[in-house]
């Protein structure tokens, strides 16, 4: 049985960051990048809340992600459709995604950091099901996302405090 702690950690080194996570995260955090990449390259998402045939149309789920950022619902509509290759970039997810199945510790390039800042708040903004689980997941990226910002800006923390 392995009893090993979830984390993840990320520190700068050189001109990257050194990542490392444990099995249990690599894995959730592969698992949604996965559905999240699936979502951007065929529009295909499960529906959460009912039962895993039903799929959720390709508009809802990108409104998800992308939410309404100006002032009416018909600008931010326009927003999506004039920005739509952007917003359905896969590549970085995909990226992300592959660095997920590696061994870590691994060190991240700048540019792969990138891909990550990209990836993990779009999967962390995917529909779910409500409830302590949901609140987990969206707890770990948004944990990812914070030390991985950190690592790239160590200087936004004073530790003085």
């Amino acid at each position: 049985m392995n009893h090993e702690l979830d984390h993840f950690d990320a520190s700068p080194v050189g001109d990257g960051v050194l990542v490392r996570m444990s099995d249990n995260v690599a894995r959730t955090l592969a698992h949604h990048l996965g559905l999240l990449s699936r979502f951007l390259e065929d529009d295909v998402y499960p529906e959460p809340r009912r039962s895993l045939l039903r799929r959720r149309p390709p508009r809802d789920v990108l409104a998800s992600l992308y939410p309404d950022a100006c002032p009416s619902r018909a600008e931010s509509e326009d927003f999506r459709a004039r920005h739509a290759a952007e917003l359905r970039d896969a590549a970085p997810v995909r990226r992300a995604l592959e660095r997920c199945a590696t061994p870590t510790p691994f060190v991240l390039t700048r540019a792969e950091v990138d891909d990550w800042l990209i990836a993990l708040p779009l999967a962390r903004r995917l529909p779910r099901r409500p409830g302590p689980e949901r609140v987990m997941v969206e707890a770990w990226f948004a944990h990812a996302h914070e030390y991985l910002v950190l690592a790239l800006r160590p200087d936004l923390v004073d530790l003085r405090r």
